[in-house]
């Protein structure tokens, strides 16, 4: 299987071919996750399946303390769409920081791209640190 380095935003993929795409971990590290979407939707076929799983907006962030393994506590900050530092004083993040998409920018970037959500998975305790999206194309 061929691999190819690209624009996530302009991959190099057949217009209305691909049965399926995956966003995984994406939405924190892609700077137009819109246009991500926009992309993904034009390389699926009709009826093809999109799928975003990737780390909850609502919950994790800059703004979410979740040092205490009973509890998340959320600050402000939760609106700002900017690249922050990552929440954990450890591994990758700490370095690169992330990107910030309010759940309603997520959602939006999704559905503006022309895709129709399915379902909504969120995944984790004691709130969800996951959040998994399944879109078609119609």
């Amino acid at each position: 299987m061929p691999v190819a380095l690209a624009d996530a935003t302009a991959p190099p993929l057949r217009v209305g071919r691909i049965d399926a795409v995956a966003s995984v971990l994406c939405h924190t590290d892609v700077e137009d996750y819109e246009g991500l979407c926009r992309a993904a939707t034009a390389a699926l076929r009709p009826g093809g399946h999109f799928a975003h799983v990737g780390v909850h907006p609502c919950f994790c962030g800059h703004f979410a303390d979740r040092s205490q393994p009973d509890q998340v506590v959320i600050s402000s900050g939760y609106w700002s769409k900017d690249r922050h530092d990552g929440w954990s004083p450890d591994g990758v993040r700490s370095r690169v920081g992330a990107l910030h998409l309010p759940l309603s920018a997520l959602v939006a970037a999704i559905t503006a791209a022309g895709l129709r959500i399915d379902a909504v998975i969120e995944i984790g305790e004691p709130s969800p640190d996951v959040l998994a999206i399944g879109a078609h194309r119609p």
